[in-house]
């Protein structure tokens, strides 16, 4: 059951294939966004926390929607207003727009979208997401304050027009691997790859494209600058024409863990793909395998050594047939500690 502490002022629950938030300020004498996920279909939540905690001034008036096609994640926009003496302007009221992937856990990093001063009245108006099925892309409505009057504004973002079905991080040995796959391409010189720890997005590499083509194309590459703590990528696919267009944002967590531990993978039932997350606190000897019902061992992922840190690995179930499976983490640390954890694992075909 979600239960709360404090009153709410404002609140909201959405949800999409098993994945839920349910996001609200709090009557708690101060103007902050909060919320929970829910990963079972919204029969129990996570601990709250505060949608974006680098956030310095008051948060209200906020939208959230799922993603079309249904399964694509969730978008996220509120209004940030610094209370100024005197005019508004784009810089003391803002709009704050975010994503969380399908199996994210946040909505950051968020990017302002809106170079007009935004105006917000709980009674009247306030920021509204419009999802875009026949441009796979997110749009935003909103109320801006011009002058001595107020006219609607909209802005919109769309990922990339070249057919992505796909795109994903492994991290491995402190490299990051980012992997994507196109169904079809249209005049497609290429994708810039970018990157984002703090600050400004930067472009970190570029990877050819296949101009135009119906043909699956799978591409990958390899960040190994060394990062601590989150790290966003994302792509910036090039048409031949210079239009440019970016894909979703995907995070990373590159920080150093306290403890072993081993997630229960992301999409689950899955197929043919899903993830599995795990943490080393220190540097191991590790072991990741698939077994099936009679314990027999089906797939061999990882057998190797790796350094502390947070790992995500994608496994891909083509070979196998549908049914119930089992995943093992085994880690011998440097340090004489051990780890072992097995979970259940549904492939659906």
């Amino acid at each position: 059951m979600l239960q709360v502490v404090f009153p709410k002022y404002e609140y909201k629950t959405v949800g999409g294939n098993g994945v839920f938030w349910f996001i609200y300020t709090r009557v708690d004498g101060s103007s902050q966004v909060w919320a929970r996920q829910s990963t079972d279909g919204g029969v129990t939540y996570g601990a709250e926390f505060r949608v974006n905690p680098d956030e310095t001034v008051n948060q209200y008036g906020f939208d959230v929607k799922a993603k079309l096609p249904a399964g694509n994640g969730f978008s996220f926009v509120y209004h940030a207003d610094s209370t100024q003496v005197g005019p508004a302007t784009s810089v003391t009221d803002k709009l704050q727009f975010g994503s969380a992937l399908q199996s994210g856990s946040t909505f950051q990093p968020f990017e302002q979208i809106n170079n007009v001063p935004a105006f917000y009245s709980a009674a009247n108006c306030k920021p509204i997401i419009v999802e875009l099925p026949f441009y796979s892309g997110t749009g935003v409505a909103y109320e801006a304050e011009i002058g001595t009057g107020n006219k609607v504004y909209w802005d919109a973002s769309h990922i990339v027009p070249v057919e992505l079905t796909s795109f994903s991080a492994d991290v491995l040995a402190n490299k990051v691997v980012l992997n994507w796959s196109t169904a079809t391409e249209t005049n497609n010189h290429g994708f810039a790859v970018e990157k984002k720890t703090t600050g400004n997005w930067e472009k970190i590499g570029f990877v050819n494209g296949n101009g135009t083509s119906t043909r699956t194309h799978s591409y990958s590459f390899v960040d190994d600058q060394s990062s601590s703590g989150k790290v966003y990528y994302r792509l910036n696919q090039i048409d031949l024409d210079g239009t440019q267009s970016f894909s979703k944002v995907i995070e990373v967590d590159l920080s150093t863990p306290n403890e072993y531990g081993l997630s229960q993978n992301f999409p689950n039932p899955f197929n043919p793909s899903t993830a599995i997350k795990f943490a080393l606190k220190v540097d191991s000897k590790v072991s990741l395998k698939i077994y099936n019902p009679l314990g027999q061992e089906v797939m061999n992922l990882l057998s190797d050594n790796y350094a502390a840190g947070n790992y995500n690995i994608s496994v891909n179930a083509t070979g196998l047939n549908s049914g119930v499976y089992f995943y093992t983490l085994e880690a011998n640390g440097v340090d004489g500690s051990k780890f072992s954890s097995t979970k259940k694992m549904i492939l659906m075909k």
